[in-house]
């Protein structure tokens, strides 16, 4: 092997070497966050399965609870049906009670009428009546009479009474039963009542567990992306209530949110949509609004000196943008039918440039 040679072999290790460096280095870094990222998603993963085991559960209550008041609804109905039918048919009674005391009444006031005809004027009249008897059986015969005139109004006071009575008496059982079937009534919604709260708690139990589940799947998808970034070197720190850098907010944002035409929030972002929401919601900058206008913002950065949060522009004008995150990766919100993604720098043919504008 001549020098030459070995002077290029050289070089060639060396280049490498100080390619590979910074990867290494930072592969070091990051082997502990990536492990720790494996750990959440695994944790994640079980979590959730024990998580969809309780909705279940849950679930199964509330069905069981909604057969239970379904079916205790029927029964509320069917009390109301005999309230009502019970209601009429004890105002059918009482019409009936109220004529049988009229004609109690009636009675009563005849038995006293004659009564006080005896005894006002009936001992003359009835003794004259007697003494004109005609021999001993016309005595009998006007003495029965008399007596016969008595019973018979007593008789008919006492049938008078006794027939109130009766009504009065199936008036007090219909009403027996219509309390009876009201209590029930009442006792069945009290059940309704406490299975519809039942219910409710169940129902919040299963929400609290859908929002458990849901932070358990951001979870997964933003440790999933730490390891996915860690590939190209990448140190990514997943949001945790502290405030990100604009790259942060922007990679929370992948694999999870949609690209939307002219969209500007987390429900879909077009590629300057998700530069104009990520450096607004951040560091409160208000950038102008297309791709093309946004090219024309900041300082030109050649390719070799661009940092995390640069913005790179494609065309020119620029029909796309997207946000620098370093080690030749970006983050961007492609087209349509993709989510927010990271590809390479070069992904696209028509690299026009990047600008700084912080």
């Amino acid at each position: 092997m001549d020098k030459k040679s070995f002077k290029l072999i050289i070089c060639a290790l060396l280049s490498l070497m100080f390619v590979l460096s910074p990867i290494l280095v930072i592969g070091a870094d990051l082997t502990e966050k990536v492990k720790q990222a494996e750990d959440d998603i695994n944790k994640a993963k079980s979590d959730n399965e024990s998580i969809d085991k309780d909705i279940q559960d849950a679930t199964d209550k509330i069905l069981k609870i909604d057969n239970t008041i379904s079916n205790l609804t029927l029964t509320i109905q069917d009390n109301e049906t005999k309230i009502h039918d019970l209601n009429i048919e004890i105002d059918k009674k009482q019409i009936i009670v109220e004529k049988a005391h009229k004609a109690t009444l009636d009675a009563q006031e005849a038995f006293k009428e004659r009564a006080e005809e005896l005894y006002k004027y009936g001992s003359n009249n009835y003794i004259e009546g007697l003494m004109k008897s005609k021999g001993l059986e016309d005595f009998i015969q006007r003495l029965s009479y008399i007596r016969k005139a008595m019973s018979t109004d007593q008789l008919l006071v006492e049938n008078c009474e006794k027939t109130e009575q009766n009504y009065n008496d199936k008036v007090s059982e219909l009403q027996s039963v219509l309390k009876e079937q009201e209590d029930l009534k009442t006792a069945n919604e009290i059940k309704v009542g406490e299975l519809n709260t039942y219910k409710e708690q169940q129902q919040k139990n299963i929400d609290d567990l859908e929002n458990k589940k849901k932070a358990n799947s951001n979870l997964i998808t933003e440790s999933q992306l730490v390891i996915d970034l860690s590939k190209y070197n990448i140190d990514y720190t997943p949001n945790r209530g502290s405030d990100p850098d604009p790259v942060s907010l922007a990679l929370s944002f992948v694999n999870k949110t949609p690209y939307v035409w002219g969209g500007t929030s987390p429900d879909g972002f077009d590629c300057s949509g998700l530069v104009v929401y990520c450096y607004r919601q951040v560091l409160g900058m208000i950038l102008p609004r297309t791709a093309e206008m946004q090219q024309c913002v900041g300082v030109a950065i050649p390719e070799n000196e661009m940092q995390r949060g640069d913005l790179i522009f494609y065309g020119y004008p620029a029909h796309h943008v997207a946000i620098y995150v370093g080690n030749g990766m970006m983050v961007d919100a492609p087209y349509t039918g993709k989510d927010v993604s990271v590809e390479p720098v070069h992904v696209y043919s028509d690299f026009s440039g990047a600008r700084r504008v912080r």
